[in-house]
């Protein structure tokens, strides 16, 4: 990954993950920048945190059931989660990339579509499934099983989940706390 100054176009520095014999170093999912810090996901099933100000790789964190990204990590309240293919959630540490607890629907799903997180819940899609699951412990809330498969990331409005469905519906949900 390059940066790139913002004025001039020109290289300022390269970020180059160490492999450790993991699969390839394909980037499908957008970085995510927060608080001096740059996150990227890998082809090789892990993601990868680097200082803003001085391109040190901080640290790697490589997921418990290896799955591919289709997507960057989400980040709130000094965590980051993390979607892959397998139909996980996994949620870890954003300044040391500690995990901090492990959810699976068992259901496969592309991990085309980003978590949303908000207001005690990740929402996300397991196949045919919207799924609820509390931030703090990673236990599920609540999951409703549409008629098609999940694509779409959901959007989060006040205490309102929406998100859209193969089965050409367009779905709306008030989350109970």
């Amino acid at each position: 990954m390059l940066a790139l100054d913002a004025k001039t176009g020109r290289e300022k520095r390269k970020l180059r993950a160490t492999i450790d014999g993991h699969g390839g170093a394909d980037r499908q999912g957008a970085p995510l920048v927060s608080n001096g810090i740059v996150y990227f996901t890998g082809d090789g099933r892990y993601v990868v945190a680097f200082s803003i100000e001085t391109g040190q790789e901080l640290w790697k964190y490589f997921l418990k059931v290896p799955s591919r990204f289709r997507t960057g990590p989400t980040a709130s309240d000094g965590r980051l989660y993390l979607r892959g293919e397998a139909g996980q959630v996994e949620v870890i540490d954003a300044k040391t990339g500690t995990p901090l607890w492990y959810y699976q629907k068992p259901f496969y799903n592309d991990g085309k579509a980003s978590i949303a997180v908000g207001d005690g819940s990740v929402i996300y899609p397991a196949g045919p499934y919207v799924v609820s699951v509390d931030t703090n412990t990673g236990q599920e809330q609540w999951s409703f099983q549409t008629g098609g498969g999940i694509e779409s990331s959901a959007a989060i409005s006040d205490d309102t989940v929406y998100t859209g469905s193969n089965d050409g519906n367009f779905y709306g949900f008030v989350e109970m706390k």
